[in-house]
This record gives structure tokens, C-alpha cells and sequence, in this order.
């Protein structure tokens, strides 16, 4: 918006849809909709704890206390 007028920016970069963190998040909600709707008890239980999990990267090593 400038002095009041509304302009169309006509020099947008067109990039695909998938690359939109909005769309990228839509998607993984849709996934874990299918996930609690149609596992199995034990499927489920897994996918749960494997959500609890810390996620490691490779080489890297977690200490308990």
C-alpha cells in the first residue's frame, strides 16, 4: 500500500507450491490425521513413542542423568 492505493507487485517470482512453509505444514497435519485415524493400537503406540523420542543426528550421543 502506497499513499492510500493498493499495487500489484508484477514482478513475483513464481516458485512451486510445495515449497511454502504453509503448504509444507498443511501436509504433515494431514499426516498425522491419517495416522491417528487408521493405525492400529500397537502401530499407534509406536508412532507415538517414536514422536517422544529425542531426535539424535548422526554421531551424536545423549547423556542421562
Amino acid at each position: 500500500m502506497k499513499n492510500g492505493s493498493i499495487r500489484l507487485n508484477t514482478n513475483v517470482k513464481q516458485q512451486p507450491l510445495t515449497s511454502s512453509k504453509t503448504y509444507q505444514d498443511q501436509m504433515q497435519m494431514i499426516e498425522v490425521e491419517k495416522t491417528l485415524y487408521y493405525s492400529t493400537h500397537d502401530e499407534l503406540k509406536n508412532w507415538m513413542l517414536s514422536k517422544m523420542q529425542p531426535q539424535l543426528k548422526e554421531g551424536e550421543v545423549v547423556h542421562g542423568l
